[in-house]
Order: C-alpha cells, then structure tokens, then sequence
C-alpha cells in the first residue's frame, strides 16, 4: 500500500510485513465481536507517519492511499473545528 499527500510518496509498505497478519487480527477482533460486511478494520499504521517527521497533515492537503487489488481513496483534509479545546458542554476552559 501506499500514500501520499499532495502527491509526495509518505508511506509504502506490504501487509506481509505486519506484525500480525490480516487474517490473525480479524479472527482475534470476531472472536471478541460481531463483524459484518462492510465493516471497516483499521490495523493502524506503517512507517513514515507525521510523528516521526514532523510533517503533519494540514487544512487543504489531499491525501492519497492506495491497497493493491482493493483500489485507491483520496481525501482532503479538513478545517479544524472551531469547537477545538472546548468541553462536551460548549464552555472553554475548566
């Protein structure tokens, strides 16, 4: 898989080179829960993400993965909310 933002290759790695396989993780997660068709199973994250460089994902970037033999998803990234740092009960502070 890879992916991209505004088109700079950020990460490209296999599945084979997981930890745990696909196949192990969604019989561990079935095993503890009901899975359906169309559920979606997020396995977390390969090498090259934000944190280690710095390189944080920004208001207005297209970001680009693409699974081989599954397809290819892009998303822009959004504004921040206005509601950032405030409580469940709309108030700032503590």
């Amino acid at each position: 898989m890879t992916l991209t933002v505004d088109g700079e290759e950020r990460q490209r790695d296999r599945t084979s080179s997981m930890i745990w396989g696909t196949g192990d993780l969604l019989a561990y997660a079935d095993a503890r829960t009901s899975l359906h068709s169309g559920d979606l199973f997020f396995t977390g994250t390969t090498a090259g993400v934000g944190h280690e460089t710095g390189a944080y994902l920004q208001p207005g970037q297209q970001v680009t993965v693409t699974v081989e033999g599954i397809g290819t998803l892009t998303n822009t990234v959004g504004p921040r909310p206005a509601t950032a740092g405030r409580h469940a009960g709309g108030k700032a502070g503590g």
